[in-house]
């Protein structure tokens, strides 16, 4: 007889209770699945539970760029501004000109294709049941309205809600392969979710040509997944090192340049001016009175407007 029975005819034989457990099962995967895609907020639990997993094993593995400040833990929009003006300073510093291309995409979340989605992930060796989930979670979807005609449906192949639960995760991961792509060593990136910077350091201002390729290699990245860039919100700062090159006007690095800007909003109304200091003198002054029903957004904009046209007209002071 088995021990395992032979305990059971012992245990009944001394008039001990006898105690029938019976072993549960696990649930199958199918099961699991459908329990969490009932009403209500629980709906969510499943994919909050796969975006947790796969952001831990992002960052336990050191997947993602340092690069990136969006939508991680540690990182911010601050993190990303301290570490832009300090390539920037670093680079002022060493004597280069440096230009900064801030590039932003249009309708990132809304525009992503799925396809990309899953490439990345599958690129990621995040772990083989994430990978299911995540490929099952993104296939055969489809999108139902009720039209006049009748129901009207469509596969849907794009969009990771920023609001959604994996949404982020899945733009950090897709938006990942920029940083892995080589650029030169005086060519910095760096992105803030669908926010991007290119920084451009360089001795010479003939020398930006050839390194404004880099753009280029953004521009056919962006190409490759889908994704359009935004020209209403990208633009560029140049930041010109000081002393001769080809002929320039030569500006002493002794001559120190001041451009201070100020506004207010009053009972007496909205006003903007800024002054114009070259090594400590008063050189120059600006005010303007706004029009009343003008906002306080629109106030340091003109100043700094008409500062600029200052600076780089022809009859600067």
């Amino acid at each position: 007889m088995p021990a395992r029975c032979m305990g059971k005819a012992v245990r009944a034989n001394c008039g001990l209770p006898v105690q029938h457990t019976e072993r549960r099962k696990r649930p199958t995967a199918g099961l699991l699945i459908s329990s969490y895609f009932i009403p209500g907020d629980n709906r969510k639990v499943l994919e909050n539970l796969m975006t947790q997993r796969l952001t831990y094993h992002l960052e336990s593995s050191n997947s993602l760029n340092y690069r990136q400040h969006g939508f991680r833990e540690g990182k911010s929009v601050d993190t990303a501004i301290n570490e832009l003006l300090s390539k920037n300073q670093t680079a002022r510093r060493d004597g280069k000109h440096v230009l900064v291309l801030c590039i932003a995409i249009n309708g990132a979340f809304d525009n992503l294709q799925h396809r990309p989605i899953l490439k990345s992930v599958d690129a990621s060796t995040c772990p083989i049941n994430i990978n299911r989930l995540y490929h099952r979670l993104l296939q055969n979807r489809k999108v139902t309205l009720m039209t006049p005609e009748g129901r009207a449906t469509k596969d849907q192949k794009q969009g990771c809600s920023q609001g959604s639960c994996s949404g982020l995760a899945l733009w950090n991961i897709v938006a990942n392969e920029i940083f892995n792509q080589g650029c030169p060593d005086n060519v910095h990136i760096q992105a803030s979710a669908d926010n991007f910077v290119l920084v451009i350091e360089v001795y010479t201002k003939n020398s930006l040509v050839k390194y404004t390729q880099s753009a280029t290699q953004f521009s056919s990245w962006c190409s490759e997944n889908e994704l359009t860039i935004s020209t209403d919100k990208t633009y560029y700062i140049l930041f010109s090192k000081m002393g001769r090159e080809d002929g320039e006007v030569n500006i002493a690095r002794k001559d120190i340049i001041i451009i201070l800007t100020d506004d207010s909003k009053s009972e007496h109304g909205i006003g903007a001016a800024f002054c114009f200091l070259a090594n400590d003198i008063w050189a120059y002054q600006w005010s303007v009175k706004l029009n009343d029903n003008s906002t306080v957004f629109q106030i340091e904009p003109t100043a700094l407007h008409e500062a600029v046209i200052l600076r780089f007209s022809s009859s600067k002071p």
